[in-house]
């Protein structure tokens, strides 16, 4: 069996969506991605082919324990990837994800080896999401409702688990010159 980007990329996206949803299927796959649902059964079938993902009678799409060793592969790599480039390179937070999207299948073992050593193994990623995959439920009972987090808080999660507080930008509001808050007279959006 030949592991290509895209098939790379599927499986990671069937991961990614049983994360977040009870039941994936085609549908989930193709909305995922971004692809029209006949590509989606294409790869699918190619997919199982290669005893990948296994899909039941239903229509229900799960990884196989290879697919999943693969796409926790790529996923650990994209994390690593991410965390060199903020951590070592001090790219941007909202540059990492698609600059890790390209790189994350072009990593070999042993850069991936060199990455461990340097960064070590975070459970976190900079954006404060967990490496591996979790079940929407476990990932509900470490939540924390937005409405119960003060609106003065400006902090991160960095990626040993730990929550960081933020500096404020160099100039006041979103490095304008400006002092924090409005000044311009117009009255402040409603709450949601």
């Amino acid at each position: 069996m030949k592991l290509t980007v895209s098939k790379e990329d599927y499986l990671k996206a069937i991961a990614e969506a049983e994360s977040e949803e009870d039941v994936v299927i085609a549908a989930t796959v193709s909305r995922w991605l971004g692809v029209t649902p006949p590509a989606v059964a294409l790869a699918l079938r190619r997919l199982r082919r290669d005893k990948l993902v296994q899909v039941d009678r239903k229509g229900r799409v799960s990884l196989t324990r290879a697919g999943r060793e693969i796409s926790d592969r790529i996923r650990i790599r994209h994390h690593l990837i991410e965390r060199m480039l903020y951590e070592l390179l001090g790219m941007e937070w909202y540059k990492l994800h698609d600059e890790a999207e390209r790189l994350e299948h072009a990593v070999s073992a042993d850069f991936e080896a060199m990455l461990v050593k340097k960064l070590g193994r975070a459970r976190i990623c900079p954006h404060g999401n967990p490496v591996t995959p979790e079940s929407a439920a476990a990932r509900g009972a470490r939540g924390v409702q937005l409405s119960t987090v003060p609106p003065s808080r400006t902090s991160h999660q960095a990626s040993d688990g730990t929550w960081r507080r933020r500096p404020p930008p160099p100039g006041g509001a979103r490095g304008t010159g400006r002092p924090r808050g409005r000044d311009d007279g117009a009255s402040p959006a409603p709450a949601l």
